[in-house]
C-alpha cells in the first residue's frame, strides 16, 4: 500500500516498480490517491495494481485488499 504522490516528485508507481525489481516478483499493490486521473492510466496496464480514492475508510481498504489477494479481476476504482 502506497500513496500515489510522494515527496520530491516521486510516485507510488515508482515505489511499486522498485519493490518488484528488487524482489523479482510482480508484487500486488494498492495506490491511495486524491488524484484518480493520474493513477487510472496505470491501472489499465497492470492487473496486479488497484487504486482507491482518499479519504479511504478501513472497510473499503480491507475489501480491496481481499479482492486483490484473491486474484479477482481489476474492478472499478473505489471512490
Amino acid at each position: 500500500v502506497t500513496d500515489y504522490h510522494l515527496g520530491g516528485g516521486a510516485t507510488g508507481l515508482q515505489v511499486v516498480s522498485a519493490v518488484r525489481e528488487a524482489l523479482r516478483s510482480e508484487v500486488k499493490a494498492i495506490l491511495m490517491t486524491g488524484d484518480m486521473a493520474s493513477a487510472t492510466s496505470a491501472l489499465v496496464q497492470d492487473a496486479q495494481l488497484r487504486a482507491v480514492s482518499k479519504p479511504v475508510n478501513a472497510d473499503e481498504l480491507l475489501t480491496l485488499t481481499g479482492d486483490l489477494l484473491a486474484g479477482q479481476e481489476n474492478p472499478a476504482p473505489l471512490t
